[in-house]
């Protein structure tokens, strides 16, 4: 009997000894001069920190808010006030912050390193910082440049960690974070001659010699499989980059034209189940706040829960995951009021579309399925369209899409209850729009809105949106007050 009660004894402490502590760990901030009453914070989960995942803490009437998480392991926690602020913490850690018109005040564990982490100003994303490097193709100057900036913060994380200022836990996470910005950076270079050999009339992709042995070089020192980089805020888009954008160059698998199928197969075949995790919750959950109501992304979040049933990530995944569901599952019959002009096929420029609706004014909505910006407009249309229901002013949707996208383009319109009038832009039409509306560097935004009065003139190659509601309201009882 004593035995039983000794291997029972044994096997309780054997699971306390082994049982994941969690610790509470709080950064206190204070924002002076405060003239909202948010901020939008994200903590680590299992080490990893990536806004997008985030929470909306409320602040006091004095511009006081506290941020209270447990974590069993290092990362990042950050919060977004006008700017994002990037804090290291340790299970248990506590750090105050202020935010002063003067500049930033951090004390508390690491206080002096999380400061020096808050001076580095990286942008949300790297591209943004690669453009200046865009044209520079000298490896004798690109890379002493990135080199310079690289050494610079090393040397001043070397100097807080040789007076102690830093931990070395500190030390070690931020050293990898750095050295991984600036790899991403290289990688973003590379991405963007890549990028612009798409745009090049020869069909041949082509990049200079030097960006090519630069890109080739960067992934055979530092691959994606590089685990101590993962809780980089930069280690995902440097992965993202191979994946998607590397593979293709080096045609070392062939091309897709399904994205998304094609970034989670090979990201299956390269990333451990740790690695894979945080990829594809942050990729699924970008692509999916896109709106682009992309079909693909259902079969990637199955998988994802299929592999990874406990992740905490599936609470922010799902609510994004079933807009797209719910959007596809409600596909209605085809609805009368929405109409595809006859022979839409044949309709080379705005003309030929203010011929179909003589004595009308018209309110063109140029758009794509791809366009995340559009199709968030879309959802402005109800009003507008119960209120001009009886009205002169006729509704058109064109979409310049390419063809091979039509079945998407009708799920979208169905999807949406678009009622009105749709034409899918053959290549003459795309052409005139170019022509119409470029820009001097020869390209044009949507969502645009065009509106056409009754005598075929345009009133406005710029039209007020959808979301714009009252002026739209306004612009458009202006042009029927003019028939």
């Amino acid at each position: 009997m004593k035995k039983i009660h000794i291997i029972f004894i044994i096997s309780i402490l054997i699971s306390s000894c082994t049982k994941e502590k969690y610790y509470d760990t709080v950064v206190v901030g204070e924002i002076i001069n405060v003239d909202s009453g948010q901020v939008f914070s994200t903590s680590p989960s299992n080490g990893f920190s990536y806004i997008g995942f985030r929470d909306t803490i409320q602040l006091d009437s004095t511009g006081i808010f506290k941020i209270n998480c447990k974590i069993k392991e290092p990362g990042l926690i950050q919060f977004y006030y006008k700017k994002l602020y990037t804090f290291y913490v340790n299970p248990g850690d506590s750090i105050k912050v202020k935010i002063m018109p003067s500049g930033l005040e951090v004390s508390g564990d690491n206080g002096t390193g999380n400061k020096f982490l808050n001076t580095l100003n990286r942008p949300f994303y790297a591209q943004t910082d690669a453009i200046q490097f865009f044209g520079d193709t000298l490896m004798s100057s690109l890379l002493p440049k990135i080199d310079g900036r690289n050494n610079k913060e090393i040397i001043h994380l070397d100097s807080l960690n040789g007076i102690e200022q830093i931990n070395k836990d500190f030390y070690s996470f931020i050293n990898e974070d750095i050295n991984t910005y600036y790899s991403n950076l290289l990688s973003e270079i590379a991405s963007l001659y890549y990028f612009k050999s798409f745009r090049e009339k020869s069909g041949e992709i082509r990049i200079p010699s030097s960006i090519d042995s630069l890109w080739k070089s960067l992934y055979e020192t530092k691959d994606i499989s590089f685990t101590s980089s993962v809780y980089s805020n930069w280690w995902y888009d440097y992965t993202l980059n191979y994946l998607l954008n590397f593979i293709d160059y080096t045609n070392d698998e062939g091309n897709s034209d399904i994205q998304h199928l094609k970034v989670l197969e090979r990201a299956m075949k390269r990333l451990d189940a740790n690695d894979l995790e945080v990829f594809l919750a942050r990729y699924i959950h970008i692509f999916a706040r896109q709106n682009k109501l992309e079909k693909e992304l259902i079969t990637m979040y199955q998988e994802f829960k299929t592999r990874f049933p406990k992740s905490p990530f599936i609470n922010f995944l799902t609510p994004e995951i079933n807009k797209i569901t719910t959007f596809y599952e409600n596909l209605s019959n085809k609805d009368p009021e929405i109409i595809m002009i006859p022979g839409y096929e044949g309709i080379n420029t705005l003309t030929d579309i203010k011929d179909q609706f003589t004595d009308n004014i018209i309110y063109i909505d140029i758009w794509a399925t791809w366009c995340g910006s559009c199709l968030e407009e879309f959802g402005h249309y109800t009003t507008i369209l119960e209120k001009y229901e009886n009205s002169n002013i006729k509704f058109v949707f064109l979409s310049i899409d390419r063809s091979n996208m039509k079945e998407k383009w009708l799920d979208v319109i169905e999807g949406y209850e678009l009622k009105g009038y749709h034409i899918l832009a053959n290549a003459q039409l795309q052409s005139h729009l170019h022509n119409l509306f470029n820009n001097s560097e020869g390209e044009y935004f949507i969502p645009r809105y065009v509106l056409i009065g009754s005598d075929g003139k345009i009133i406005s190659d710029s039209a007020k949106r959808p979301s714009d509601g009252k002026e739209l309201f306004d612009q458009l009882d202006s042009a029927l007050s003019d028939l």
